[in-house]
Order: C-alpha cells, then structure tokens, then sequence
C-alpha cells in the first residue's frame, strides 16, 4: 500500500486517493490538472500512465474519477449532481453571477434549468422575490419587515410584481399593552408581552390560561384551546397547518402522509418539532407552543396577542379566571361536567363518556391519604430538591393533584413520578434551577446509550446537525440525552402528533 502510494505521489501533481476495486485490483485515482485523470491499475503501468497523465495536466481544474460504485450525493429538489460545477451559482440575489465568475469549478448540488438558489433551496426565477433598493437587500416572496424603528411603516414584498410595497401600519394590540415592538435575534417585530399557559394533567386536571384550575375525567376528544371564530387548537390545528394529537400514532409523526423522523422544520420555520428532556415539542413562529410527554402532561402556550380570544377547555385568557366556563354559544355555566362536554369533538367509532361529577366521582379514603401526602411532600418541602421553585409557582395544587392521583392509582409508583416531573418541567419552563430529585424511590431507566440529567440541554447532543433544524430552546429541561458514540445517531422517531400541511 506504500508503494502505492508513493509512486502515485510522485507522478501526480496533487495526492492521490485510494479507492478498493476487487474485480481490478487497487486503483489510484489521481488528481490531474487536465482534462482526463490518470488511473493507475497495476504496478507495470505505473509509470507508464503516470508519463502521460504529466503530458496531460494544463492547470485547469481539478477532476477526481467517479468509479460507477460510488454513489452520487442526494441532491436537494430542483437540483442534480455535478462533478465540475459554477462556483458562483445564480441566486435571486445575484441571477447573474455565474457570468462574472472567475473561480475554478466545483464538485456540488445546481440547480436545474431555469431554477435559482433562494437560501438552501432551487426555486423558479417568477418565484425570486424583491429587491429592496434603499438597503440592496433581498426579500422572499410574501415577506415583509419593519421599516422604521418603532413599527410604523411595514413593506411587503408583492410577488406578482416583485416590487416592495410599504404602508403606515402598527403593532396589534399595542394600545392594550399586549405586543411591543423590538429587536430579537436581530429582527425588528412586534412581539408578545405576555404568554398565557394551560397545563392538562393526570386524570386529568386542567390548569387554565388565567390560572383556574379544575378536574374533568371526561374520556373522548375534546377542544382543548382554540380562537372563538378561527381554530387555533384542536389538540392542535393552526390556521393553515394541522397539527392533532393522537395516541393512536404513538411514537410516530406523520407529515401529509409520510412517517418523518424528529426533528423536523416546516415551512422555514413556521413549525419545528423536537424532542426537549422527556417532552415532545411543538413550536410555530407566531407564538404558539404544545407539550405532551406521550402519558401524562400536556401544556398549550400562546402569546398575549391571543388575549381574551380564546375557548374551550383552557378559558378565554381574558385576565379573569372567574369566567373561564364560556360555552362555545358564549354563555358561561358552572357545571364543570357540561362545560367539559361542550368542548366535545365527535370521532367516528369511539366508545368514550363524559366522566363523572360531584359525589360520583372517585374519591381517595384519609387513611390512603396521609399515605400519599408523605410520598408527594417532595413538591412542597422548603428543604427540598425543589425549594427555589417554591417562590416562582405555587406547589399547592401540584401537591393536591398528585396525592388524588396516586391514591387513585393504589400507589402506583409511575403515576408518582410523572405527577412530580410535571412541576419539574414547569419551574424549569420558567428557568428554575432543579436539583437531582430522583432516588430510588423516584427512580428513573433511561434508554441504551443514554444517561440521566436534571439540566439537560436539547441542542447540547453528540449527535451533528440539531442546530441547523430547530431554535434550540433557551432553558434546560430533565430527560436522557445521548452518549456520543460514533455511528449511533439515530433521531427517535417519538412524537404522537398528526401534521398536515393544508
């Protein structure tokens, strides 16, 4: 193999690389500065191809042989392979760059015939964009963007004509103090003051937008949150993009059809979806977050924009948790069972009930339940793993909820564990500092090749790429993450969620 190679380094301008050709023997291929490479397929050729390969080389460019067994890279939509490619490709930007191009060609994804690059992707030339002249800079189609510093004057890019048309305009809901206009991450925008958070727990329990909470044991589908007029969730369908959940699909998430691994980025961003500790995350880019941890919790999250707009099981978000039980006909009731039952959504061949109320539900006996408080005064002991939280969410309702569900479930150790992360994933949602919580008695198994953490960081991964697919998250959150071993990065496919883009 040394000899090889360096007989081939001698006779070549630039090194060589090897490549195993059973049928042929060992092959060198060389790089040549001409228009043909000089292969080298046994040592009594040697010098002679390497004589003719130096008669060849014309500093051109360089070419590497591309045996019929090797394969080609997958070229993103609109685009082919090419070993000796424009350098300068032609962009919405810049359409005639490959004219002014002086660099040497390149191996690479191009775009097809009548296609540019606009970002990471080959779109057709109609469908470019516009050029902002006062700037010089690019806008994609349907784009728009601030441009003054207090949000008075919004352009568009009209992409029927590709001009940037401006207008007087303003943050909505600015008056109410619920959007204000700044910069984040370098963009000017109108961006929530506020979010408003529902939490559905247990069996179940429901933590509402204005901080209500109630108990619904209803088992059918139901509406969890959505605008009065225009759905926002319907265990979760968002404006042009669906999104429901669905146990069924355990494990598994389904984009227009198609079974796709996590993480994924639609759109552009406009939905990501990723795995953050033990949840399965949704995120869209007007604000909008759902949780679910495949068992037990579930979190909706809007912005402030959403004020006093929203129904269904999670409230109005109006500020007042006193009028939460609104009816979808807008009255209000104080029966907790029919307000559950009004949100209901009718699925064809579903045996469910509405569940219980008043005296007919389940009750916990007291000799049970001093049992199950010892077990759930973790939440609330000022002492405890938990004690910086205790300031920042108030313990109380966790603690009553997870004695109910525990004592109901006869002491089931599972439902313990999962009724205390539940206050776990909120104080870290809020940037808590947890300390380590699990000992035996709260034990948790990861997965192979994975480790526990308290604080784990999503993009924090061994595994390359996460960071050029989601926005990773700015607070840490319990879970077990990878442990880097080469060749074992395989993204989980664990999000039961129905994705269609509509």
């Amino acid at each position: 193999m040394s000899a090889w190679g360096k007989a081939c380094a001698t006779s070549c301008a630039t090194p060589c690389r090897f490549t195993p050709m059973p049928a042929r023997g060992p092959v060198f291929a060389c790089s040549t500065g001409g228009r043909s490479p000089a292969v080298v397929s046994d040592s009594s050729s040697l010098q002679r191809t390497a004589t003719m390969s130096e008669r060849l080389m014309e500093a051109m460019v360089t070419t590497f042989v591309l045996f019929p067994f090797v394969a080609l890279p997958k070229c993103p939509k609109n685009s082919h392979f090419e070993q000796c490619g424009v350098a300068c490709p032609a962009t919405c930007e810049d359409p005639g760059a490959p004219s002014k191009c002086r660099a040497p060609c390149v191996e690479g994804c191009t775009c097809d015939k009548g296609f540019v690059r606009r970002g990471n992707q080959c779109v057709p030339e109609s469908q470019c964009g516009c050029l902002y002249k006062p700037t010089g800079s690019y806008l994609a189609p349907g784009k728009s963007f601030w441009a003054d510093e207090n949000c008075r004057t919004k352009c568009t890019c009209d992409s029927g004509d590709g001009e940037v048309k401006c207008k007087a305009s303003e943050c909505p809901y600015e008056d109410a103090r619920l959007t204000q206009c700044k910069v984040v991450k370098g963009i000017r925008g109108c961006y929530p003051v506020k979010y408003g958070k529902c939490s559905i727990l247990g069996d179940p329990h429901y933590y509402t937008f204005d901080n209500r909470t109630y108990n619904f044991q209803g088992t059918c589908t139901y509406t969890a949150a959505k605008t009065c007029h225009t759905l926002v969730l319907r265990r979760n369908q968002i404006g042009k993009i669906m999104v429901s959940i669905s146990t069924m699909l355990f494990k598994k998430l389904i984009v227009d059809g198609v079974l796709t691994n996590l993480p994924l980025n639609l759109n552009d961003g406009q939905i990501q979806a990723y795995q953050d500790g033990m949840q399965d995350v949704i995120i869209t880019d007007f604000g909008l977050k759902v949780t679910y941890d495949l068992v037990y919790y579930v979190t909706v999250t809007v912005p402030s924009s959403y004020h006093g707009k929203t129904c269904g099981l999670c409230g109005n978000f109006n500020g007042n948790k006193d009028d939460d039980f609104q009816l979808p006909d807008g009255k209000e009731t104080n029966d907790i069972k029919d307000f559950g039952a009004a949100w209901k959504v009718g699925v064809e061949g579903v045996v469910c009930d509405d569940g219980c109320s008043g005296d007919l539900c389940p009750k916990c006996d007291e000799k049970k339940k001093r049992i199950f408080e010892s077990d759930c005064s973790i939440i609330r002991n000022p002492s405890g793993p938990f004690a910086a939280c205790l300031n920042v969410i108030d313990p109380e309702p966790y603690f009553r909820d997870c004695v109910y569900d525990v004592c109901v479930g006869e002491g089931d150790r599972d439902m313990l564990c999962h009724s205390i992360a539940s206050y776990v994933s909120d104080c870290q949602d809020f940037g808590v500092p947890i300390k380590n919580w699990r000992t035996p008695t709260f034990s948790l198994t990861c997965p192979a090749h994975s480790h526990y953490q308290v604080c784990a960081e999503t993009c924090n991964t061994p595994c390359p790429g996460l960071t050029s697919v989601v926005s990773c998250p700015p607070t840490c959150a319990e879970g077990c993450p990878l442990i880097s071993q080469p060749g074992k990065c395989k993204v989980k496919i664990s999000f039961p969620l129905r994705t269609n883009i509509i």
